[in-house]
């Protein structure tokens, strides 16, 4: 079914007294990241791939096949981090690539996306649960020995299973994003690339005046919770960043991600929530986010006793339909297309 640009959901049991505690995602509910943060993800496997082989047969199938991938995986709400989605793809790309005939050795144009989503396929069978740490028994389950040696050799080159913040990956996903002056802020190290980075695309989503019309609605208890890093989060919102309550907020891309804090803070733990909640002191909240993630974040949450709604936001995904189409199935309270529709829609 397709969906109209100003489509909007709320369900007939909301009932909302007013002010109601509220919580935001950023990527795609108060930025658009379209083309910073899902771009950064190809061009990283883009990268990496021109590193590990010369053969460029797969190239003109490698961005559609990344950009379907990342939609399938962040569906799994286990994929947060952008980090962890582009190491997953990288994978299943290589597995695709060297199981079409990587050298031209019997390669199928067209069949490096459908290979790589039966391999995602038998990754969620073989895995006992779809995550970024599964790959190593993902890869073990490659029957070709060759293959299987072939990807190991690419997952060695990754380095991202041996040091995640200081890996090949993540390096290179980080410059490419952040660009050379905020790498270098951000990480302490000089940027080998130049370039102004790819946040420089990102798109305000969020305005002044739905700010403000939130703003009263909760009588100023605003905050964020996302896999972004703090100093990303304030540099893409500018001013706006002042109508959101840090002390209430998570930003789990300032985590160290081998400590023991940081699965517990991750979404869909439903810790975050929580946090704010007891920040507010407020015994009923309003998440607005647009990933599988969030919503299982909100119904963690409500395993627990915490009474959380969700509000769906769906106009900036790249599967619009099939994320409005998903959020209904799993109960979502409210869904609109754009945050600006927000305020109308706690108006009930």
């Amino acid at each position: 079914m397709h969906y109209s640009s100003d489509y909007s959901y709320v369900s007939d049991r909301l009932k909302i007294e007013h002010p109601i505690a509220m919580g935001f995602d950023c990527d795609g509910v108060l930025v658009d990241t379209a083309r910073s943060y899902d771009l950064a993800v190809y061009r990283t496997v883009e990268m990496l791939f021109n590193e590990w082989c010369v053969e460029k047969a797969w190239a003109e199938e490698l961005e559609e096949t990344v950009n379907t991938l990342l939609f399938r995986l962040r569906l799994t709400g286990n994929f947060n981090n952008d980090w962890d989605s582009t190491y997953a793809i990288s994978i299943l790309c290589a597995t695709a690539a060297l199981k079409n005939g990587l050298n031209g050795d019997g390669r199928r144009s067209g069949w490096m996306k459908i290979i790589a989503l039966e391999e995602l396929a038998r990754w969620g069978v073989s895995a006992s649960v779809l995550t970024p740490r599964t790959i190593e028994e993902f890869i073990g389950t490659i029957e070709d020995p060759k293959i299987r040696q072939s990807v190991l050799d690419f997952n060695r080159h990754t380095g991202y299973l041996q040091e995640r913040e200081k890996s090949r990956l993540a390096r290179t996903f980080d410059e490419l994003y952040y660009g050379g002056e905020l790498f270098a802020e951000m990480h302490g190290t000089d940027c080998h690339s130049d370039s102004d980075g790819l946040m420089r695309n990102e798109r305000l989503l969020f305005s002044a005046e739905t700010a403000e019309r939130l703003r009263h609605l909760s009588a100023g208890r605003m905050a964020i919770i996302t896999g972004r890093p703090y100093r990303s989060t304030a540099r893409s919102l500018g001013s706006l960043i002042s109508f959101f309550n840090m002390e209430a907020s998570t930003f789990t891309g300032d985590l160290d991600l081998s400590g023991t804090d940081a699965g517990a803070l991750r979404k869909p733990a439903p810790l975050p929530i929580i946090k704010c909640m007891k920040s507010f002191g407020a015994k009923r909240m309003i998440y607005a986010g647009n990933a599988a993630e969030d919503i299982r974040m909100v119904q963690a949450a409500r395993m627990l006793g915490y009474d959380v709604l969700f509000a769906a936001v769906c106009g900036h995904s790249a599967e619009a339909d099939l994320m409005i189409d998903y959020f209904r199935k799993e109960g979502a309270d409210i869904i609109i297309m754009d945050i600006s529709q927000l305020p109308d829609a706690l108006a009930v």
